[in-house]
Protein backbone atom coordinates (compact mmCIF):
# COMPACT_ATOMS: atom_id res chain seq x y z
CA UNK A 1 0.00 0.00 0.00
CA UNK A 2 1.72 3.61 -1.17
CA UNK A 3 1.51 6.36 1.20
CA UNK A 4 -1.06 7.79 -0.45
CA UNK A 5 -3.62 5.05 -0.21
CA UNK A 6 -2.66 5.17 3.44
CA UNK A 7 -2.93 8.25 3.70
CA UNK A 8 -6.54 8.66 2.33
CA UNK A 9 -7.40 5.46 4.12
CA UNK A 10 -6.65 6.96 7.48
CA UNK A 11 -8.13 10.27 6.78
CA UNK A 12 -11.32 8.27 5.64
CA UNK A 13 -11.47 6.31 8.90
CA UNK A 14 -10.80 10.36 10.56
CA UNK A 15 -14.08 11.70 8.52
CA UNK A 16 -16.26 8.44 9.60
CA UNK A 17 -15.03 8.40 13.32
CA UNK A 18 -15.36 12.35 13.50
CA UNK A 19 -18.91 12.11 12.33
CA UNK A 20 -19.94 9.64 14.98
CA UNK A 21 -18.40 11.74 17.50
CA UNK A 22 -20.17 14.72 16.29
CA UNK A 23 -23.74 13.52 16.20
CA UNK A 24 -22.87 11.74 20.01
CA UNK A 25 -21.69 15.01 20.92
CA UNK A 26 -24.58 16.94 19.72
CA UNK A 27 -27.20 14.75 20.98
CA UNK A 28 -26.23 14.72 24.45
CA UNK A 29 -22.76 14.68 25.48
CA UNK A 30 -21.80 18.18 25.12
CA UNK A 31 -24.68 18.66 27.37
CA UNK A 32 -22.94 16.21 29.54
CA UNK A 33 -19.64 17.75 29.37
CA UNK A 34 -21.20 20.41 30.35
CA UNK A 35 -23.28 19.69 32.87
CA UNK A 36 -20.25 17.57 35.00
CA UNK A 37 -17.43 19.71 34.45
CA UNK A 38 -18.44 23.43 32.75
CA UNK A 39 -20.61 24.53 35.31
CA UNK A 40 -19.30 23.42 38.27
CA UNK A 41 -15.93 25.02 37.11
CA UNK A 42 -17.61 28.25 36.63
CA UNK A 43 -19.72 27.56 39.70
CA UNK A 44 -15.93 27.78 41.93
CA UNK A 45 -14.73 30.35 39.96
CA UNK A 46 -17.80 33.10 40.97
CA UNK A 47 -17.71 31.22 44.56
CA UNK A 48 -13.85 31.74 45.04
CA UNK A 49 -14.27 35.57 43.62
CA UNK A 50 -17.21 36.30 45.71
CA UNK A 51 -14.89 34.74 49.05
CA UNK A 52 -12.46 37.79 47.97
CA UNK A 53 -15.28 40.10 47.57
CA UNK A 54 -16.43 39.23 51.29
CA UNK A 55 -12.85 39.61 52.79
CA UNK A 56 -12.17 43.06 50.81
CA UNK A 57 -15.99 44.34 52.20
CA UNK A 58 -14.99 42.93 55.82
CA UNK A 59 -11.53 44.67 55.73
CA UNK A 60 -13.34 48.02 54.18
CA UNK A 61 -15.92 48.30 57.09
CA UNK A 62 -13.45 47.51 60.01
CA UNK A 63 -11.35 49.82 58.86
CA UNK A 64 -13.79 52.79 58.83
CA UNK A 65 -14.99 51.20 62.72
CA UNK A 66 -11.56 51.75 63.85
CA UNK A 67 -11.05 55.15 61.82
CA UNK A 68 -14.33 56.57 63.48
CA UNK A 69 -13.33 55.09 67.21
CA UNK A 70 -9.95 57.01 66.68
CA UNK A 71 -11.61 60.46 66.17
CA UNK A 72 -14.01 59.51 68.82
CA UNK A 73 -11.37 59.06 71.34
CA UNK A 74 -9.91 62.24 70.80
CA UNK A 75 -10.09 64.74 74.09
CA UNK A 76 -11.64 67.66 72.12
CA UNK A 77 -14.54 65.18 70.86
CA UNK A 78 -14.64 63.54 74.10
CA UNK A 79 -15.53 67.11 75.57
CA UNK A 80 -18.59 67.71 73.27
CA UNK A 81 -21.27 66.76 75.70
CA UNK A 82 -19.76 69.60 78.19
CA UNK A 83 -22.51 72.31 78.76
CA UNK A 84 -19.49 75.18 78.03
CA UNK A 85 -17.12 74.28 75.10
CA UNK A 86 -13.83 75.96 74.86
CA UNK A 87 -13.30 77.71 71.17
CA UNK A 88 -9.98 75.34 71.11
CA UNK A 89 -12.17 72.29 72.00
CA UNK A 90 -14.82 73.24 68.99
CA UNK A 91 -12.10 73.91 66.47
CA UNK A 92 -10.18 70.99 67.02
CA UNK A 93 -13.31 69.08 66.65
CA UNK A 94 -14.58 70.71 63.57
CA UNK A 95 -10.50 69.89 62.43
CA UNK A 96 -10.54 66.47 63.46
CA UNK A 97 -13.89 65.27 61.37
CA UNK A 98 -13.27 67.15 58.54
CA UNK A 99 -9.54 65.49 58.47
CA UNK A 100 -12.27 62.58 58.73
CA UNK A 101 -13.92 63.52 56.12
CA UNK A 102 -11.11 63.83 53.56
CA UNK A 103 -9.58 60.40 54.65
CA UNK A 104 -12.89 58.43 54.46
CA UNK A 105 -14.34 58.17 50.77
CA UNK A 106 -17.93 58.90 50.45
CA UNK A 107 -18.34 60.36 54.36
CA UNK A 108 -21.29 62.15 54.27
CA UNK A 109 -21.63 63.27 57.51
CA UNK A 110 -22.08 62.50 61.26
CA UNK A 111 -24.53 63.04 63.97
CA UNK A 112 -24.08 62.96 67.96
CA UNK A 113 -26.97 61.64 69.68
CA UNK A 114 -27.52 61.50 73.68
CA UNK A 115 -28.56 57.85 74.99
CA UNK A 116 -32.59 58.97 74.77
CA UNK A 117 -32.21 59.27 70.90
CA UNK A 118 -33.60 62.80 71.51
CA UNK A 119 -31.21 65.70 71.31
CA UNK A 120 -28.40 66.15 68.61
CA UNK A 121 -24.85 67.41 70.02
CA UNK A 122 -23.35 67.35 67.52
CA UNK A 123 -23.42 67.55 63.37
CA UNK A 124 -22.21 67.77 60.23
CA UNK A 125 -25.58 67.85 58.46
CA UNK A 126 -26.05 72.09 57.89
CA UNK A 127 -29.99 70.94 57.93
CA UNK A 128 -29.62 70.35 62.01
CA UNK A 129 -28.34 73.30 62.85
CA UNK A 130 -31.47 75.17 65.04
CA UNK A 131 -29.44 78.24 65.45
CA UNK A 132 -25.75 79.39 65.43
CA UNK A 133 -23.75 82.28 66.63
CA UNK A 134 -19.93 82.88 67.11
CA UNK A 135 -19.91 81.22 70.79
CA UNK A 136 -22.89 78.80 70.65
CA UNK A 137 -24.45 76.62 68.26
CA UNK A 138 -28.36 74.67 68.64
CA UNK A 139 -29.38 71.69 66.90
CA UNK A 140 -32.30 70.61 66.47
CA UNK A 141 -34.46 67.32 68.29
CA UNK A 142 -33.53 64.18 66.22
CA UNK A 143 -36.82 61.95 65.73
CA UNK A 144 -38.29 64.48 63.07
CA UNK A 145 -40.00 62.92 59.89
CA UNK A 146 -37.26 61.38 57.59
CA UNK A 147 -35.23 60.01 60.81
CA UNK A 148 -34.77 56.82 60.98
CA UNK A 149 -36.11 55.23 64.25
CA UNK A 150 -33.00 55.95 67.06
CA UNK A 151 -33.69 52.56 68.26
CA UNK A 152 -32.95 50.61 65.02
CA UNK A 153 -29.59 53.02 65.49
CA UNK A 154 -28.61 53.05 68.78
CA UNK A 155 -25.14 51.87 69.91
CA UNK A 156 -25.00 50.06 73.55
CA UNK A 157 -22.81 50.76 75.78
CA UNK A 158 -19.02 49.14 75.48
CA UNK A 159 -20.72 47.61 72.12
CA UNK A 160 -18.26 47.24 69.21
CA UNK A 161 -20.18 49.25 67.14
CA UNK A 162 -22.37 48.18 64.02
CA UNK A 163 -22.64 48.63 60.56
CA UNK A 164 -26.46 49.34 59.56
CA UNK A 165 -27.90 49.50 56.27
CA UNK A 166 -29.93 52.50 54.84
CA UNK A 167 -31.47 51.43 51.57
CA UNK A 168 -33.74 54.79 51.19
CA UNK A 169 -30.22 56.82 50.96
CA UNK A 170 -28.02 53.95 49.82
CA UNK A 171 -25.42 54.43 52.67
CA UNK A 172 -24.24 52.22 55.56
CA UNK A 173 -24.10 53.77 59.20
CA UNK A 174 -22.36 52.90 61.09
CA UNK A 175 -23.16 53.26 65.14
CA UNK A 176 -20.54 53.03 67.76
CA UNK A 177 -21.15 54.07 71.55
CA UNK A 178 -19.92 57.40 72.87
CA UNK A 179 -18.18 58.42 76.34
CA UNK A 180 -17.23 61.60 77.62
CA UNK A 181 -14.21 63.04 79.19
CA UNK A 182 -15.08 61.65 82.29
CA UNK A 183 -15.20 58.17 80.91
CA UNK A 184 -19.54 58.14 80.80
CA UNK A 185 -21.82 56.68 78.46
CA UNK A 186 -23.66 59.52 76.89
CA UNK A 187 -25.23 58.27 73.27
CA UNK A 188 -24.29 57.19 70.09
CA UNK A 189 -22.17 58.53 67.23
CA UNK A 190 -23.60 57.68 63.96
CA UNK A 191 -21.27 58.12 60.54
CA UNK A 192 -23.42 57.69 57.40
CA UNK A 193 -21.34 56.79 54.37
CA UNK A 194 -22.26 56.16 51.02
CA UNK A 195 -22.38 52.72 49.43
CA UNK A 196 -19.70 54.76 46.85
CA UNK A 197 -17.05 53.93 49.03
CA UNK A 198 -17.31 50.63 49.28
CA UNK A 199 -17.73 50.54 45.58
CA UNK A 200 -14.24 52.54 45.36
CA UNK A 201 -12.58 50.10 47.68
CA UNK A 202 -13.79 47.20 45.76
CA UNK A 203 -12.65 48.57 42.50
CA UNK A 204 -9.17 49.44 43.72
CA UNK A 205 -8.84 45.71 45.54
CA UNK A 206 -9.75 44.64 41.60
CA UNK A 207 -13.49 42.85 43.05
CA UNK A 208 -15.26 44.87 40.60
CA UNK A 209 -14.66 46.61 36.96
CA UNK A 210 -15.40 49.66 35.56
CA UNK A 211 -19.01 50.08 34.74
CA UNK A 212 -20.34 47.76 37.39
CA UNK A 213 -22.75 48.46 39.99
CA UNK A 214 -23.18 47.59 43.85
CA UNK A 215 -27.04 47.71 44.89
CA UNK A 216 -28.59 47.41 48.72
CA UNK A 217 -30.48 44.77 48.93
CA UNK A 218 -32.72 46.61 51.67
CA UNK A 219 -31.28 46.34 54.91
CA UNK A 220 -29.82 42.32 54.47
CA UNK A 221 -26.90 43.00 52.43
CA UNK A 222 -25.30 44.47 49.27
CA UNK A 223 -25.15 42.83 45.48
CA UNK A 224 -22.76 43.29 43.23
CA UNK A 225 -22.81 42.90 39.07
CA UNK A 226 -26.20 43.85 39.34
CA UNK A 227 -27.74 44.46 35.82
CA UNK A 228 -28.41 48.24 35.08
CA UNK A 229 -32.26 47.63 33.54
CA UNK A 230 -34.11 46.55 36.59
CA UNK A 231 -31.82 46.57 39.83
CA UNK A 232 -34.38 48.18 42.07
CA UNK A 233 -36.80 45.19 41.62
CA UNK A 234 -33.65 42.68 41.56
CA UNK A 235 -32.58 44.18 44.95
CA UNK A 236 -36.48 43.83 46.49
CA UNK A 237 -36.70 40.25 45.11
CA UNK A 238 -33.07 39.63 46.90
CA UNK A 239 -33.77 40.66 49.77
CA UNK A 240 -36.92 38.66 50.73
CA UNK A 241 -34.94 35.85 49.41
CA UNK A 242 -32.43 36.56 52.14
CA UNK A 243 -35.16 37.55 54.39
CA UNK A 244 -35.23 34.27 56.44
CA UNK A 245 -31.29 33.51 55.62
CA UNK A 246 -28.71 33.72 52.90
CA UNK A 247 -29.89 31.00 50.18
CA UNK A 248 -27.57 27.95 48.74
CA UNK A 249 -25.52 29.45 45.97
CA UNK A 250 -25.62 29.25 43.19
CA UNK A 251 -29.88 30.23 43.11
CA UNK A 252 -31.94 31.02 40.04
CA UNK A 253 -34.10 33.86 41.04
CA UNK A 254 -35.57 35.06 37.63
CA UNK A 255 -37.04 33.56 34.40
CA UNK A 256 -36.39 33.61 31.09
CA UNK A 257 -37.59 36.77 29.38
CA UNK A 258 -37.66 37.68 25.46
CA UNK A 259 -34.61 39.98 26.06
CA UNK A 260 -32.55 38.21 29.04
CA UNK A 261 -31.31 34.93 30.24
CA UNK A 262 -32.32 33.77 33.69
CA UNK A 263 -30.31 35.30 36.77
CA UNK A 264 -28.60 33.19 39.22
CA UNK A 265 -27.52 34.59 42.86
CA UNK A 266 -24.33 33.61 44.76
CA UNK A 267 -24.48 34.67 48.48
CA UNK A 268 -22.39 34.52 51.12
CA UNK A 269 -22.20 36.23 54.17
CA UNK A 270 -20.15 39.23 56.08
CA UNK A 271 -18.89 39.44 58.98
CA UNK A 272 -20.12 43.08 59.34
CA UNK A 273 -22.81 44.01 56.95
CA UNK A 274 -24.92 41.01 56.15
CA UNK A 275 -24.77 39.49 52.96
CA UNK A 276 -22.56 39.97 50.10
CA UNK A 277 -23.99 38.36 46.74
CA UNK A 278 -23.29 38.22 42.51
CA UNK A 279 -26.03 38.34 40.39
CA UNK A 280 -24.97 36.56 36.68
CA UNK A 281 -26.67 35.55 33.74
CA UNK A 282 -27.30 31.80 33.19
CA UNK A 283 -25.46 31.70 30.24
CA UNK A 284 -22.31 32.55 31.93
CA UNK A 285 -22.37 28.53 32.59
CA UNK A 286 -23.51 27.72 28.72
CA UNK A 287 -20.78 25.93 27.23
CA UNK A 288 -19.42 27.65 24.36
CA UNK A 289 -19.65 27.50 20.95
CA UNK A 290 -16.01 28.03 19.84
CA UNK A 291 -15.34 25.38 22.73
CA UNK A 292 -17.84 22.69 21.23
CA UNK A 293 -16.10 22.96 17.35
CA UNK A 294 -12.49 23.20 19.10
CA UNK A 295 -13.13 19.95 21.08
CA UNK A 296 -14.60 18.70 17.65
CA UNK A 297 -11.54 19.68 15.80
CA UNK A 298 -9.25 18.58 18.20
CA UNK A 299 -10.83 14.72 17.99
CA UNK A 300 -10.50 15.15 14.22
CA UNK A 301 -6.98 15.86 14.54
CA UNK A 302 -6.25 13.17 16.54
CA UNK A 303 -8.24 10.50 14.93
CA UNK A 304 -6.08 11.32 11.58
CA UNK A 305 -2.88 10.96 13.37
Amino acid sequence: MTVGQKASLSLLFAVVLFAAFAVAAFSGLFDLVESRFYNPTISRSYDKSLGEAVKASDSYHSLNLERFKAVLGTDAVMRSFLPNMSAEDAFNRANAFGKLQTETTGLAGLRLVDSAGKRIHFSTFPEDIQKQSQTETIYRNYGDSGDRPFDELVAPENSDGRVILDPQSNRFIYSLPFKDSFGVYRGSALFYVSQNGLVSHLLRSGQMSVGEQAVLAGDKGVILKVPQVGSEALAAHVAEVWRDGLSASPLTITEATDTSPPLVLFSKATKLAGGLGYIVPSSSFAFPASMKWLLLGSFFVTAYL
